[in-house]
C-alpha cells in the first residue's frame, strides 16, 4: 500500500461507519417511536358482571376490536350488577355495564355522575335470559311447581331491586303477590348454584348461562309458562361517567365503535360460532358445551338506548311497588339515556 492510499483507505472507513451509525441511530429512533405509539393507546376501565348479557365486551376485547381503535381496555370484574353506576358516576371506572334496576334510577334521582349511553341484553322470547329454575326435589314433589306456590319460600334474586328482582315481581304479579310474599335471599349468580345443590333455595330467576349450567348438572327445572315474563326488556345497559363522557368525548365514541361491531357478531342466527363460544365461556368460566346450549339475550345492532325508555319506565314503576325507589327515581328512569354516542359510532 502506497502512502496516498493508507489515509484514503481511513477517509472511506470512517465514512462508511458514519452511515452504520446513523443507521442504527434511525432504527433505534424509529423503535422508540414504535414503542411511542404502543404507549399512545387510550386507557379505558371498564366493570363487567361475568354474564352473557354483556357478551358484545368479551367479543370486542378477545377480537381485537378496541385495539383497532387504538384503547387499552382494562376489564374489573364485580360480582354483583349494582356496582357499576356507583363505580362509574365515582371515578373508580370510566365504563360501567349496568343491570338495569333501582340502582340505576335510585343513581340519576341523587344526581349521580353518569349516563346511560348503550343497551346491552334484550330478554328475548320465548323464556328471557332469567329463567324461573324450582329445585328439583321440590319439583319431583309436586311442592313448586310453578310462580303460585312460591309464596313463604326462599327464592334468590341476585341484588335487591335489580331486573332479576323485577322479573320475580312480574310472576309473582300474575298470582296475587308481591315480593314481600317471599324470603327474597340476594346471591351472586354462581352462588346460585350451590343454593340449589346445599338445598338454601327453593327457587331462582337466575341469568344465563348459569341457568343452563343449573339444568345440565341437575340441580333444579326450568317452569317455562312463568320463565315468558319479561320477554323485550332491557336488561342490561353500558354507562359512561360524566367524567368520561366531558373530557373524553372522542374515546367514548371509539369504544361504542368497538362494542357495535361485537354486537354484530353476536346477532340471531349467527352467533354460535365456537369463537364466540369459547369467548364467553373463557369470562362466565362455564364449559363451552353449557354456552352453546343456552338461551341467548338479544342485542340492538346498534346499541340504541331510546327504544327501550318506556321499558325502563315500566322497571321504574314495578321497583317503586316494591319500595325500592321513590318518585324522583321513576320519573329520572325516562331522562337518564345518551343516544348521540350511539349515532356518532355508527356514522360513516
Amino acid at each position: 500500500m502506497n502512502d496516498h492510499a493508507a489515509p484514503q483507505l481511513g477517509h472511506t472507513l470512517a465514512r462508511h461507519f458514519s452511515k452504520v451509525a446513523k443507521a442504527l441511530t434511525l432504527s433505534v429512533a424509529l423503535a422508540a417511536a414504535g414503542a411511542s405509539l404502543a404507549r399512545a393507546q387510550d386507557a379505558v376501565k371498564v366493570s363487567f358482571l361475568p354474564t352473557a348479557a354483556v357478551a358484545p365486551l368479551f367479543v370486542a376485547v378477545e377480537k381485537g376490536y378496541f385495539k383497532a381503535e387504538n384503547l387499552d381496555v382494562q376489564l374489573v370484574s364485580t360480582a354483583v350488577a349494582t356496582d357499576a353506576v356507583t363505580m362509574a358516576a365515582t371515578g373508580q371506572v370510566d365504563v360501567g355495564t349496568a343491570a338495569v334496576g333501582s340502582s340505576l334510577f335510585n343513581a340519576a334521582a341523587r344526581g349521580l355522575d353518569f349516563r346511560l349511553v348503550a343497551s346491552l341484553a334484550i330478554h328475548p322470547a320465548p323464556t328471557t335470559i332469567t329463567p324461573l329454575l324450582i329445585r328439583k326435589d321440590l319439583w319431583d314433589s309436586g311442592k313448586v311447581r310453578s310462580g303460585a306456590d312460591l309464596r313463604g319460600q326462599r327464592v334468590s334474586t341476585n341484588s335487591p331491586g335489580g331486573s332479576i328482582e323485577y322479573k320475580l315481581a312480574l310472576i309473582l304479579q300474575k298470582y296475587g303477590m308481591t315480593m314481600k310474599d317471599v324470603q327474597g335471599v340476594p346471591l351472586g349468580l354462581p352462588e346460585t348454584l350451590n343454593a340449589f345443590q346445599s338445598g338454601g333455595i327453593a327457587a331462582a330467576v337466575i341469568g344465563e348461562p348459569f341457568a343452563t349450567a343449573a339444568l345440565k348438572r341437575g340441580l333444579a327445572v326450568m317452569q317455562v309458562e312463568d320463565s315468558g315474563e319479561m320477554v323485550g326488556d332491557i336488561g342490561f345497559s353500558l354507562v359512561y361517567s360524566e367524567s368520561f363522557i366531558d373530557k373524553r368525548r372522542a374515546v367514548g365514541v371509539r369504544f361504542l365503535k368497538a362494542m357495535i361491531k361485537a354486537a354484530g357478531d353476536l346477532q340471531p342466527g349467527s352467533w354460535k360460532t365456537q369463537e364466540n363460544i369459547d369467548i364467553i365461556a373463557k369470562y362466565t368460566k362455564l364449559p363451552a358445551d353449557t354456552i352453546s346450549e343456552m338461551s341467548f339475550p338479544a342485542f340492538d345492532p346498534q346499541l340504541d338506548p331510546e327504544k327501550y325508555v318506556d321499558s325502563m319506565k315500566r322497571q321504574a314503576e314495578m321497583h317503586a311497588k316494591n319500595g325500592r325507589i321513590g318518585p324522583a327515581a321513576v320519573a329520572a328512569a325516562g331522562t337518564i339515556t345518551d343516544a348521540s354516542f350511539v349515532r356518532d359510532a355508527a356514522a360513516p
